[in-house]
């Protein structure tokens, strides 16, 4: 019985030779989360948003990565069997308005991922005062004030003040000399004319 087993198996085994055997091992690929949707973002300025790639089977698989602009990747993935990466996918807008586009994921097997953004116009930001400075900041899109540092020249609003400079976010300086030699007449400067 036991040499009957054997030469099936032999003829089998030599029947199998010359075609090729494929077997379902079940790959399954998925992304986290499913859509990017990114945050209102400066044009110009760059946000990154992760992507989970998770490869649900034993087999390895060889993937490309890759997105249209303004969103930005582009990437070979070699995944092994039960692996998880984590890419990095970039918005950068270059224009005030909405953005939709899909996340390619390509090789072994193939999905889609969607990604949404939007472009805003920068804030404009001015200075409130000679030694207040007002910045953007980008991530926020809001104007972010602070003291000029103490020491830096300035020119105050005040006619009275020449030589000035900038004091805990205050333009200080000497005062205007209005002595026109005159002892008749009162001295006095004008803040807004001198």
């Amino acid at each position: 019985m036991r040499s009957v087993i054997v030469a099936a198996l032999c003829c089998f085994a030599a029947g199998c030779r010359d075609r090729v055997v494929n077997i379902d091992i079940g790959s399954r690929l998925s992304v986290e989360p499913g859509e990017l949707v990114f945050e209102p973002t400066v044009v110009g300025q760059t946000r990154a948003l992760p992507l989970r790639l998770i490869n649900g089977s034993r087999a390895p698989l060889s993937l490309h990565v890759s997105s249209p602009a303004p969103f930005a990747l582009e990437l070979d993935v070699q995944l092994a069997g039960a692996d998880v990466r984590t890419v990095d996918v970039v918005f950068t807008p270059r224009a005030v308005e909405s953005f939709s586009a899909a996340l390619h994921v390509t090789g072994d097997l193939a999905l889609e991922a969607a990604l949404t953004g939007e472009g805003l116009a920068a804030s404009v930001c001015t200075n409130p005062s000679p030694c207040r400075r007002s910045t953007l900041d980008p991530v926020t899109n809001a104007c972010a004030v602070a003291n000029a540092p103490d020491g830096e020249s300035c020119t105050s609003d005040n006619a009275c003040i020449t030589a000035g400079h900038c004091l805990a976010g205050v333009c200080i300086g000497s005062a205007t000399s209005c002595d026109d030699s005159d002892v008749c007449t009162v001295d006095a400067c004008d803040a807004s004319g001198g």
